[in-house]
């Protein structure tokens, strides 16, 4: 079976399959993760040093490395993979079709790992593997510094346009959302259509409504951006760019120096898209 990753999994899947001999195990690819300089790997490394020092975490790999028994192994697309990262990346791809994701992330496999990999869980205590998973595996606030934000240059398939929704779109906008989001979001929705100048935007391919993207209007929060949600068959062709984007701008020309995108999931998706950085949590 092949999977689809983020260009951070992806990276050090493939840094594995470059340096190891063999195939490529759970706790090897914890332990790269530990090292990228973005996102929850960051405060997973923080965490850990603080919890079980700095010689531990040095010696991470090592640990595992004495920890492994041989396993079997199985080719995916270019990686081959032991048993037991056959059985983490199945279980991280069952998290990202429950999210109704595109890629699998890094909390899908932060997730998987913590849970199901036997020598991680000898080398974290299970109520670290908690508290990682905690901060690791659920959407998270982030922030946008709009002082010098300029909206990129967005390119999108023809026939594809982002307008400013009105109350005339409410009923197939409340149907799209039901349908394909749960009702949590309409009530949000709903909101943004008491303004007069409704701060929510829509895309359409010709007269079919694919995607929406709303801000201020979560709880009344100003400053907030989201939700934003987009029809599976025209994720990855930049509709949910182009709606990010288009909230972005109006929130900057509004006088806004920072856009906090409220719950963002995935996280790589925003650090990609306009450069978002977690808000740290406890």
């Amino acid at each position: 079976m092949e999977y689809h990753f983020t260009p951070k999994i992806q990276k050090q899947l493939d840094v594995l399959q470059n340096i190891e001999q063999g195939p490529i195990y759970p706790y090897q690819l914890f332990a790269n993760l530990l090292y990228e300089p973005t996102g929850v790997c960051v405060e997973v490394l923080i965490y850990m040093i603080q919890h079980l020092g700095k010689e531990k975490m040095y010696y991470f790999k090592e640990s595992g490395d004495q920890l492994r028994e041989e396993e079997a192994a199985y080719s995916m697309g270019e990686l081959t993979v032991s048993e037991s990262m056959k059985m983490v990346l199945s279980e991280a791809d069952k998290r990202r079709k429950r999210y109704n994701q595109s890629f699998i992330t890094e909390g899908h496999i932060f997730h998987a790992m913590l849970t199901k990999d036997p020598i991680v869980a000898k080398l974290i205590p299970a109520s670290l593997r908690e508290d990682i998973r905690s901060f690791t595996s659920v959407p998270r606030d982030m922030t946008v510094n709009l002082r010098h934000y300029e909206m990129p240059k967005v390119m999108l398939e023809d026939g594809i346009t982002i307008m400013r929704a009105t109350v005339k779109d409410r009923e197939e906008l409340v149907r799209f959302i039901s349908e394909g989001f749960g009702d949590p979001w309409v009530k949000t929705i709903q909101i943004a259509l008491e303004e007069d100048h409704p701060p929510l935007y829509i895309a359409r391919k010709e007269e079919e409504l694919i995607g929406f993207a709303c801000y201020d209007s979560v709880r009344h929060q100003k400053g907030v951006y989201g939700p934003m949600g987009t029809s599976p068959k025209v994720r990855t062709k930049g509709v949910g760019y182009a709606l990010l984007h288009t909230c972005l701008e109006e929130m900057k020309q509004k006088g806004y120096e920072y856009a906090i995108l409220g719950e963002a999931g995935p996280i790589e998706y925003y650090e990609r898209a306009c450069g978002a950085k977690l808000i740290p949590i406890d």
